[in-house]
């Protein structure tokens, strides 16, 4: 993810942020997926371009990654999407390649379900 974040184009006009399920999924601890989240969102931030941080849907025991989240979207001043966005997302047809990582109809209503949140 940082090798993308420091790709960003300096005429972006949203930069939107979604990432962190391998890490539930592969037992980051939290700590790490906070300090990662935290030097990503800080490389973004230097463009001084709107970030949306969408909220993960976490399983039971996970909060910490929530909370992780909603202190760097402040810290940040990053919109942060709320989780059941994306879950809604993640649980339609076809939205996913294997359950975790979105489909190119995935992608699709993620964008129209961010666009009608504006």
């Amino acid at each position: 993810a940082m090798n993308n974040a420091k790709r960003v184009e300096p005429d972006a006009s949203l930069i939107i942020v979604e990432l962190g399920g391998n890490d539930v999924f592969y037992d980051t601890p939290s700590e790490e997926f906070a300090a990662n989240l935290d030097a990503m969102l800080s490389e973004l931030a230097r463009h001084k371009v709107p970030i949306a941080l969408i909220e993960l849907p976490l399983p039971p025991f996970y909060n910490r990654f929530g909370e992780a989240q909603r202190q760097l979207a402040k810290k940040y001043g990053a919109m942060l999407v709320p989780r059941r966005l994306l879950a809604r997302v993640l649980a339609s047809p076809d939205a996913t390649v294997d359950s975790l990582h979105l489909s190119p109809a995935g992608h699709e209503r993620l964008a129209q379900a961010l666009w009608e949140m504006r």
